[in-house]
């Protein structure tokens, strides 16, 4: 019996009027930022210097983002909607993703003040996403585009971690790894996280000893998902072997395991 481990689309057309640049429904306010002429005729610009352009919607972006997210959960987005700005996710909004956005803003707002009460350091991922959830989500530049797309999705995921945090303490350990350690777990939680770069179904359990966290995570494309799956369903209590190594995320510890075998579930 083999052991079950670790190792085995349509673009709106474009207008200029009246000194703003027209794309679909969405205005880019070249008055607000730059002349389009002069912009055009300065060859000699210092190679240093950026140009932000700023765009104006009649909708927020984040609740274009929370349309987008359900349409695509759903398998009715592939084919018709391949932009964030594009006519046809304009078309397809409903009240709910309006709602969706505003619970999204204020589930991180809470968290950006929690982070600054602690003191804790605002990396430049942290201070765009400040920006962008205490704005309208109507004038944006372009690089907030790409923290607009991923946010539901970041937001489901980290809604579902503090599901997890909840039922565990945190583990206060040593940073070394302990190597080739046994552990008796209890599943709580399996969350799907997608991004850019990634695909994977995160497995969170406790360790029954001492309430740690603990996570192991498997790539989505596993053939051998489905046999995890199995166990970790159908199983109060669950023995693995492996090495586990002290991880934090927003100043939640756990431990993640690699090279880990089942040894009982």
């Amino acid at each position: 019996m083999a052991t079950l481990s670790s190792r085995n689309l349509p673009i709106p057309p474009l207008t200029i009027n009246s000194g703003n640049v027209n794309y679909g429904n969405v205005t880019l306010a070249s008055n607000n930022v730059f002349s389009l002429d002069s912009f055009m005729q300065d060859r000699n610009m210092n190679p240093n210097v950026k140009i932000y352009e700023i765009y104006e919607s009649p909708i927020d972006l984040l609740a274009l983002s929370s349309a987008w997210k359900r349409l695509r959960d759903a398998g009715t987005a592939h084919g018709r909607i391949g932009k964030l700005l594009d006519k046809d996710l304009f078309d397809s909004l409903i009240s709910a993703d309006y709602t969706h956005a505003e619970r999204i803003r204020d589930y991180y707002s809470k968290k950006i003040v929690m982070w600054k009460l602690k003191g804790e350091r605002m990396s430049n991922y942290r201070n765009d996403l400040s920006t962008f959830v205490h704005s309208d989500g109507m004038k944006f530049k372009e690089e907030m585009l790409g923290l607009a797309y991923y946010l539901p999705a970041f937001y489901d995921y980290d809604i579902q971690l503090d599901e997890v945090r909840l039922q565990v303490d945190p583990p206060c350990l040593a940073k070394n790894p302990m190597i080739n350690s046994s552990r008796t777990l209890t599943p709580i939680k399996r969350i799907t996280q997608k991004t850019k770069r990634i695909s994977v179904v995160q497995y969170w359990l406790k360790d029954v000893k001492n309430d740690h966290a603990v996570m192991i995570q498997i790539e989505t494309k596993n053939q051998l998902e489905h046999l995890w799956n199995h166990v970790f369903n159908n199983n109060n209590l669950i023995e693995i072997t492996g090495n586990f190594h002290l991880k934090q995320r927003d100043n939640f510890e756990y431990l993640s395991v690699t090279n880990w075998e089942l040894t009982r579930g």
